[in-house]
């Protein structure tokens, strides 16, 4: 075989080890921690470009399936004809996989991977924390978000976030590597320090589990009834609907406690609750007949200067049947709520006329509830580490996420949408409860382990307790400064040319 076919076969490689780890009913979260060796071994000695161009096969590889729920989303629930819907994948897939690209090839330009150990993790979480950042962040699924089970692997994000997870994956690779390349059995100066840093996030892992486990019995707790109603997104706003989504709501209600906090899912009400008369005549009574607090999702229309804005609304409702609070939606789904440069994306305005054109929310609202204070995280809101943060340094001290991933259909993509919340959880040592219209919903505790989860697909009520917790972590106080402290540090190294270049192999 020659080197290049090799060497292209050990990207793609790299790619498939990084999407098998990924999310979904059969995902093998263990092999993300070897799975860029095979990319280092690929890239080691040639030119920067080469590398650079085997950086992007391994992110084509990884991303393309990792991100074929949009051609569900544009196509069978946007009404954007099949191949545009898939040539939009196509380019959003190639987009993502620019970064892998950048990272192979700055990465050669410091020396490669056998220089510094420490340079491919600070690269590639610099590089993912760009990524979630620029033309207003996508950051699906980062490398840490492949462990989101893994309990005692996820603790070190309450410290640098999911971006620290991350750090620790591509250092293994990178230790790997290192080991495989040496010429002596002696230790490395590079090499125990990253051994120790492994080993000692497992210790810090299983002494934050054992801690958050003993504090639940003696900490404040809410309980809370999450409601999964499964309502099919073709279904969700035909005329004559409303009445049949309320009875199933209501139903699946029905066996909430005094106290209990209700959550519905984003825009489970397909009107606004104030005035309405299904709202008076069905889910008034449940209220007050229980004695519980109702937080769901719902549109929002309202007037500002003769144009009319639509919101993606998280509303908190008495037992009385009073709205104590409300949040819109800051962060929008980019081709699902609005349509950015929209001259040149026309095509794609079906997906926002199936609801409607959203506008964002203006500020962090925090829900007053009877015993919590509440951060709403609403749909794609929990992708980004700065919100859940923001909520929970204004004073929050419950996370509840409220979605809608009808639009994912039955992929892999509500795995995915899931284990990024599980991290926010984690990172702000918040318990999170998350009601989705379709699942996957169910409890996350501050230690990120997951209790109540619903099937996809099926209506559902699930009842349990969330501690109410009021210290912050250390990624809340400052711990968020940990991304772009690796890319800041990785730009300085490009700049000063501080990574020492290896000479490049000749026939590769």
């Amino acid at each position: 075989m020659s080197a290049p076919l090799k060497q292209t076969g050990q990207a793609a490689l790299a790619g498939a080890l990084l999407y098998a780890a990924s999310p979904g009913p059969q995902a093998l979260p263990l092999l993300a921690w070897f799975a860029l060796l095979p990319l280092f071994l690929a890239i080691d000695g040639v030119p920067v470009r080469r590398a650079a161009t085997l950086g992007f096969v391994c992110g084509l590889v990884f991303f393309l399936p990792l991100l074929s729920f949009i051609v569900i989303v544009l196509s069978t629930y946007g009404g954007v004809a099949y191949p545009v819907a898939v040539a939009v994948m196509i380019l959003l897939a190639v987009y993502m996989a620019l970064f892998p690209a950048l990272f192979a090839g700055i990465l050669q330009m410091l020396g490669g991977a056998g220089t510094s150990i420490w340079i491919a993790p600070g690269l590639w979480v610099g590089l993912d924390w760009l990524r979630g950042v620029l033309l207003t962040g996508f950051p699906w699924l980062d490398l840490g978000y492949t462990q989101y089970r893994q309990a005692l692997l996820l603790q070190s994000a309450d410290l640098g976030g999911h971006f620290a997870v991350t750090f620790l994956l591509v250092l293994a690779s990178a230790l790997l590597f290192r080991l495989l390349r040496r010429q002596s059995r002696r230790w490395h100066c590079n090499e125990l320090p990253a051994a120790l840093l492994l080993l000692g996030a497992l210790v810090y892992g299983g002494f934050q589990l054992a801690a958050y486990r003993q504090s639940d019995a003696g900490t404040p707790s809410q309980r809370l009834v999450i409601v999964q109603g499964s309502i099919e997104q073709d279904e969700k706003w035909q005329p004559g609907q409303e009445l049949a989504t309320v009875l199933r709501y209501t139903g699946l209600s029905a066996g909430a406690q005094p106290g209990d906090l209700l959550v519905w899912p984003e825009t489970a009400l397909p009107f606004y609750p104030a005035g309405h008369p299904l709202f008076g005549e069905h889910i008034l009574p449940l209220l007050r007949d229980r004695q519980t607090w109702l937080l769901t999702g719902t549109p929002y229309a309202e007037k500002v200067g003769g144009r009319v804005r639509y919101l993606n609304r998280a509303v908190l409702i008495t037992p009385d049947g009073d709205i104590a609070g409300h949040y819109d939606k800051q962060h929008l789904v980019p081709f699902g709520e609005y349509i950015p440069f929209r001259s040149v994306f026309s095509f794609l305005s079906p997906v926002v006329e199936t609801m409607a054109d959203f506008s964002p929310g203006l500020d962090t609202s925090l829900l007053s509830g009877e015993n919590a204070q509440i951060g709403a995280l609403v749909c794609f809101e929990s992708i980004f580490p700065e919100l859940a943060r923001a909520q929970v340094t204004a004073g929050a001290d419950l996370l509840v996420n409220i979605t809608n991933d009808a639009w994912f259909g039955r992929s892999n993509a509500a795995y995915q949408h899931l284990a990024m919340a599980v991290l926010r959880a984690v990172e702000n040592r918040r318990g999170l409860a998350r009601a989705a219209n379709t699942g996957i919903s169910g409890f996350i505790s501050p230690a990120g382990e997951i209790s109540g989860e619903t099937s996809m697909f099926v209506p559902a009520a699930v009842s349990g307790r969330l501690p109410l917790i009021e210290r912050l972590s250390v990624f809340s106080r400052f711990g968020h400064w940990f991304a772009p402290g690796c890319a800041a540090l990785s730009l300085i190294a490009l700049i000063l040319g501080r990574g020492r270049r290896r000479p490049v192999r000749q026939g590769r």
